[in-house]
């Protein structure tokens, strides 16, 4: 066998079978395959797509380059988002089904691109260690019920080399690559509930509910495959999650959710749903029961103190987390709009850019690095009316903002005379 027996076929449109894939991933992972030729066939498959049984045979290779783990308990779960701005989703639900007794075992990353990543948004917290090992990491979870960590070098290396290779190759965005690279990870991290948060909009990597509905069908498919339940839920990303954008600042506005100060309807939705769908299928209740249990796990306390716990068992000081998280940026500037109006977002994904570039939120390349405390702090989501003068957002930053930069802060809003529509949060549910 031979890799370019492998890119010939692949090029005529042909199906490689397990046998052909394992070889693939084997070879690149030990340095037998070159990067040239691992992208000649990284881009056969861009431009030719998979097969059902070729996605299922290319994940299980994947899968295969490394270690795995098994749990315990029976109950593990997780949650993954396809990414967007302004999510921080997973670091609220995490402590809430903790609080529920439900083990929470995450592996989450780091951002790249304009999506932000839970992981650089979680070391904001000062002490916060998410580099733990695979033994800490199943001790935490066995023990504590909870870890959020970020990715294990025993687990899927071979996604790990290729999604590398992928990022400087223009091939990211072929589906069957994406579907795989996430499912090998979660099938490799063990839980056995999985619910995939796959948005969609001007925020989100796919662009139309069509590109992520065929996104969730195909992860659902892997997932089952490998005898785990999944569950997709379709997200709207045509506006930010929440009114937070930025590392520190979501975490802040996450601990404001979790003692019941500040809940934006967008996101509570979005996590009610998240967790109350985990209940339903764990601990049999009804959804209304599952409601009922968040608002208690919420005005009870135990969500706080369950992140507290977390946060904790993972390096933080109780005392540096109890004061909110409450920072003092350098410079705070405020937004504010020439016109009265409804509010609209053309390019949510400039969200991001924007943050990324001039406050530096996330990272362009690997190496850049992330400020844990600049950010956003919106005051208003789409089809808020606003009166001339009124101030759209807060921005947090290191340096004062030049008259440019503030411009481009600006033009992110769209001040209109009609209201825009607003789609609703959740789409579509692919059942487990």
């Amino acid at each position: 066998m031979d890799i370019n027996t492998l890119i010939n076929l692949k090029n005529d449109n042909k199906e490689l079978n397990e046998e052909q894939y394992d070889f693939f991933v084997s070879s690149y992972l030990a340095d037998k395959i070159s990067d040239e030729e691992a992208t000649k066939l990284l881009k056969a498959i861009f431009n030719n797509g998979m097969s059902e049984q070729e996605l299922l045979g290319y994940t299980k290779s994947l899968v295969n380059s490394g270690e795995t783990i098994t749990w315990d308990t029976p109950n593990n779960v997780d949650k993954h988002s396809t990414g967007g701005v302004g999510d921080k989703v997973s670091i609220i639900v995490a402590p809430i089904l903790k609080s529920l007794d439900i083990s929470v075992s995450k592996i989450s990353g780091r951002s790249l691109g304009h999506t932000g990543g839970t992981v650089d948004k979680l070391e904001a917290i000062p002490n916060f260690n998410p580099d733990i090992s695979k033994e800490q990491f199943v001790k935490l979870v066995n023990e504590n019920k909870i870890a959020v960590i970020s990715q294990l070098p025993e687990l899927v290396p071979g996604d790990k080399k290729l999604y590398s290779l992928r990022d400087v190759t223009g091939t990211v965005s072929s589906m069957p690559l994406i579907a795989a690279s996430i499912m090998s990870k979660k099938i490799a991290a063990g839980a056995k509930y999985i619910i995939l948060d796959v948005k969609y909009g001007s925020g989100s990597f796919n662009k139309t509910i069509e590109d992520a509905r065929e996104l969730g069908n195909a992860m659902k498919l892997i997932g089952e495959s490998f005898d785990r339940k999944v569950e997709i839920i379709i997200s709207s990303m045509e506006q930010p999650l929440g009114y937070a954008i930025g590392n520190g600042v979501e975490v802040n506005e996450s601990i404001r959710f979790l003692k019941g100060l500040e809940q934006p309807e967008d996101l509570k939705e979005l996590i009610y749903a998240v967790v109350s769908e985990f209940l339903i299928i764990i601990n049999g209740v009804s959804k209304e029961e599952a409601f009922k249990l968040i608002d208690e796990s919420i005005s009870s306390g135990k969500a706080y103190k369950a992140f507290i716990d977390w946060a904790v068992s993972q390096g933080a000081s109780e005392s540096d987390i109890d004061a909110e998280l409450y920072f003092q940026p350098k410079f705070k500037t405020y937004i504010r709009t020439e016109k009265a109006g409804y509010i609209n977002f053309k390019d949510v994904e400039q969200f991001g850019v924007v943050t990324r570039d001039l406050l530096k939120t996330g990272r362009r390349e690997k190496g850049d690095i992330v400020l844990p405390f600049t950010g956003m702090r919106l005051r208003v989501k789409l089809g808020d009316y606003v009166e001339k003068f009124d101030y759209l957002s807060a921005i947090y930053s290191e340096k004062e903002l030049t008259p440019e930069e503030y411009e481009t802060f600006k033009s992110l809003f769209t001040i209109q005379d009609d209201k825009p529509t607003v789609p609703p949060i959740i789409a579509e549910v692919i059942k487990w």
